[in-house]
């Protein structure tokens, strides 16, 4: 017994029983090894994709299916999300192969879908997000696994690459910011027809593929070869194309001869550079012809692996042990500050290892990555003058022509913490993003791969992340989007889930935002970016996704007027000579119209609580649209069509409620400015209490000129009417138009207010506030600046106080005095479909019907809807009159409603500005 007890002593001390093992630990990512392959083996393996215009698509987790989202906000309660998925419906002939990659086109309304075979889908919308249709079937594509894509670039799209500018900073000037931009011509070749896409591809095998659209939309296509492919181990694997030069000015052309420079990688590690001209042969004017590509080898190089760093173990970590990941071509860069050269940058990653259980000698290897970068550069090469001590020499060394080479200059390499799972050129290549495996993302600047993070100059602002804005490190995925502002990302797990992640302010709360420089820095970033989003067709629904719900109204003001200042637009409408020369603006200038969506989103809390300024820029947009739209369709020397005449009800209907509103406001100011109606602490201090947006619409110049423009087409369709009335006979065919006519005199005969004496009233105002500002001596900087404090922030500027105190006396006397306004009737005006009260009769109107912001009517339950992403008002998603969708189920478009054709004609975007949606993008709220 003894001796057993000591047996089982020495067992226990030979194998320490008594001791707690410590097994090593290892965890990664969960799909990181199997993403990780997948980038190794091709450059085309993307999965989800956001475009310039919003849209969002993925594929789904089996590679059957493609999905759309965008980015919406909740009527209920105003925040931002992430949609209802939309599945896009794919033809049953494509069930053999799976889909391995998504990209967006340039200006985001087509869609490549490429599956594992090389074959090429391509899905086509005009306005409507998740509305998508194919445009390119991949049945005409043979199947082959030498057919695979690893590389694919959507050329530019004419007109739009040629009215394009980007903000590059902002310097501060004492309480002032100056922005510095420039417009600029985007290089290379694109579709010669307009508003039409093209892009290229490079298979396996190194065939280069042009897909192109003809005018009618049908796509086209033509090939080359790069080189002949004997061997597995020329295959390629990473291929990536830029233009041929990307330093051009607005008005002038350095060199554009539709070329693009391309590098390949292949199997064996060779990288190859070459330079491909599209000859377009007359396309379109001569449709017979096929565009031909002309190619040039111009460099090879063979050493790419990244340099081995000081440290690992040599038996483990030879070069080889990373393999690429990324390839990218870096255009030269538009920014002329700093001199760029065309570069060629690869990612090459290395697999997570896990420590091993037999040899504990060898420690877990977690995945990291190593960029690496050559600039391509052009040298000339003479003879050496040696040569002329040959005594068979026929002519000097120095008499023959230098002959031009190429070279490839290797930067240091870089070495990144984590591994890199997506690289995003930002800002026209000046500023890379990397999405790293542990859910960070890095900001690097294009020269010198330094990280870009927060400075602390509140100076000069270049950037998001200069500025102190950054990604926050949370839940990580294998695959992300970028926002097309860089400001939000879409995060793909592995099980196919996505999630919204939002930049964040790193260096203090917005919430709290005072008069300290580093917020103002912070509010000229998002201007800064919001201006280019301006000029580059990028939504900027993301950027105000991006900003907190809570941020101070000091830092909002200070947001909306740098936005108002970047854009540069002319607010001041007051001369004459301005109304008569610059009032087209009012309805072609995009950039006005984007300034009054930024100031609309950003005083509303929710979609229908909107502050005095939203209210403002609201019902501006609202009259700009329907001024535009009566303008178009009712003219005083053309008859009105019955089928106008039904489309446009609900719009005179909304003008006669907007008078009736603004007068009725009127009259309210008038009682409770009494006495001080000069005072102008007073006055803003009523527009601020009673949220009223009553006086900025009259004071300002712009509201006031577009009401003005209104009242006319109304005087228009009155006297159409009235006439109509008189002429109509009692035939069957006529009964719809007798009808219509019938509204518009109904609707003439009840408006508390009428149009003339109104058009009175503004001409009065209009006058009186030219005079006082020239009695002031203001010039046209002054005014343009009291302009913008009145149209943003309701303040009434010193030389107006006499004509507030006019207009609530005399002039507002003289008008309710007029036998034609029925001051009795103006208090029970229903104006709620103004989108001005927000009271609880207005929260319940709104819940309970559907109003078509376009037409200005309310929709019967079950018709198809649009809804906009940013101010979530709705449309009817149906067809123009004649159309499948324009025909109720008895086939008459009139008893529908009036779906004329200007409703699709002038309204391919919300009165906001925002993007149109339907299905899953309308599923948040009625």
């Amino acid at each position: 017994m003894p001796l057993m007890m000591e047996d089982d002593q020495y067992m226990e001390d030979l194998f320490g029983d008594s001791e707690t093992v410590q097994l090593p630990t290892f965890t990664t990512l969960k799909g990181l090894s199997q993403r990780l392959d997948e980038l190794q083996e091709s450059g085309c393996c993307q999965k989800i994709a956001w475009s310039k215009a919003g849209g969002i698509a993925t594929i789904t987790r089996d590679g059957r299916g493609i999905t759309l989202r965008a980015l919406v906000r909740n009527p209920e309660n105003g925040k931002w999300e992430l949609s209802d998925e939309i599945p896009i419906q794919i033809p049953e002939s494509h069930d053999d192969h799976c889909f391995v990659h998504l990209a967006w086109s340039y200006m985001g309304n087509d869609l490549a879908v490429v599956d594992d075979a090389g074959r090429i889908m391509i899905f086509s919308t005009e306005t409507v997000l998740g509305k998508m249709n194919i445009s390119r079937s991949s049945a005409v594509d043979s199947e082959d696994e030498l057919g695979a894509i690893v590389g694919l670039y959507w050329l530019p799209v004419a007109p739009h690459k040629e009215k394009s500018a980007v903000f590059w900073s902002g310097q501060r000037d004492s309480d002032q910011w100056v922005y510095r931009m420039s417009h600029h011509l985007p290089a290379g070749p694109h579709n010669p027809v307009q508003n039409r896409s093209a892009l290229v591809c490079v298979t396996r095998s190194g065939t280069v593929r042009l897909l192109y659209q003809q005018v009618d939309g049908q796509w086209l296509e033509t090939v080359t070869e790069l080189e002949n492919i004997t061997t597995a181990s020329e295959t390629l694997t990473h291929a990536s194309f830029t233009e041929h030069s990307n330093v051009q000015k607005a008005g002038k052309s350095e060199e554009n001869d539709d070329s693009l420079f391309l590098a390949i990688h292949d199997t064996s590690g060779l990288v190859r550079l070459y330079r491909i001209k599209i000859n377009w042969n007359g396309f379109p004017q001569q449709p017979n012809q096929t565009p031909a590509f002309a190619t040039m080898s111009l460099k090879t190089e063979d050493h790419c692996f990244p340099s081995r760093p000081s440290g690992e173990f040599d038996g483990q970590n030879l070069p080889s042990s990373r393999q690429l990941t990324y390839l990218e071509m870096i255009p030269i860069a538009l920014e002329q500050r700093e001199v760029t050269s065309l570069t060629i940058m690869a990612v090459f990653s290395s697999a997570p290892m896990p420590p091993s259980l037999m040899d504990t000698t060898q420690q877990a290897h977690s995945p990291s990555s190593v960029i690496v970068r050559w600039d391509f550069q052009q040298t000339m090469n003479k003879l050496h003058p040696s040569f002329d001590q040959l005594s068979s020499k026929k002519k000097p060394a120095t008499s023959i022509d230098a002959r031009k080479s190429f070279v490839l200059k290797r930067h240091p390499d870089v070495v990144t913490n984590n591994v890199v799972l997506a690289v995003f050129p930002l800002i026209q290549n000046t500023l890379y993003a990397f999405y790293l495996g542990d859910g960070s993302v890095e900001f690097r600047s294009r020269n010198s791969m330094e990280p870009v993070a927060a400075d602390y100059n509140n100076d000069l602002v270049s950037s998001l992340p200069q500025a102190g804005f950054g990604f926050p490190i949370d839940e990580a995925g294998i695959q992300t989007a970028l926002s097309p502002n860089f400001c939000l990302a879409a995060v793909m797990k592995a099980d196919g889930s996505v999630h919204l992640k939002r930049m964040e302010y790193t260096l203090g709360s917005l919430a709290t935002a005072d008069d300290d420089p580093k917020y103002s820095a912070a509010a000229a970033a998002i201007a800064l970016q919001h201006g280019s989003a301006c000029y580059q067709y990028f939504i900027s629904d993301d950027l105000f996704a991006m900003i907190p719900e809570d941020i101070s109204p000091s830092f909002r003001r200070k947001l909306l007027s740098l936005i108002y200042k970047g854009l540069n637009n002319n607010l001041d409408f007051t001369a004459e000579e301005t109304q008569q020369r610059q009032s087209q603006n009012l309805f072609r200038s995009p950039t006005l119209h984007k300034c009054l969506s930024a100031q609309c989103i950003l005083g509303s809390s929710t979609p229908f609580k909107r502050d005095y300024a939203a209210k403002v820029s609201w019902v501006t947009m609202n009259i700009r649209l329907s001024t535009y739209i009566l303008t178009m369709t009712v003219k005083n020397n053309q008859p009105l069509d019955a089928d106008v005449a039904i489309s446009v009800v609900g719009i005179i209907r909304w003008c006669g409620d907007l008078m009736a509103y603004l007068i009725g406001e009127l009259m309210d100011a008038a009682n409770a400015l009494r006495g001080h109606e000069d005072d102008l602490e007073a006055i803003h201090a009523h527009i601020v209490t009673t949220n009223s947006p009553a006086l900025p619409l009259l004071l300002s110049s712009i509201p006031r000129l577009l009401l003005r423009y209104a009242l006319r087409p109304l005087r228009y369709a009155q006297g159409h009417a009235a006439q109509a009335a008189k002429n109509a006979t009692p035939t069957a065919a006529t009964r719809a138009a007798r009808a219509a006519f019938a509204t518009l005199l109904q609707l003439s005969a009840a408006r508390p207010v009428q149009p003339p004496v109104f058009d009175e009233l503004i001409g009065a105002v209009d006058s009186a506030i030219r005079n006082a500002y020239k009695d002031a001596g203001l010039d046209e900087k002054a005014r343009g600046f009291a302009e913008r404090e009145l149209l943003t922030r309701g303040e009434v500027p010193g030389p107006l106080a006499k004509v507030v105190k006019s207009l609530l006396t005399e002039m507002l006397d003289k008008t309710i005095s007029d036998a034609s306004v029925d001051a009795a009737r103006v208090r029970w005006t229903d104006t709620v479909t103004l989108g001005v009260t927000d009271d609880e009769k207005a929260r319940r109107w709104w819940k309970s019907h559907t109003w078509d912001i376009i037409r200005k009517c309310t929709l019967p339950e079950g018709r198809r809807l649009r809804r906009c992403a940013r101010c979530c008002g709705v449309m009817e998603d149906a067809g123009p009159v004649g159309s499948v969708y324009g025909k109720d189920e008895k086939g008459s478009s009139a008893e529908r409603g009036g779906l004329h054709q200007w409703v699709y004609t002038t309204q391919k975007i919300c009165v906001c500005s925002g993007s149109w949606g339907v299905g899953g993008f309308s599923g948040v709220g009625k």
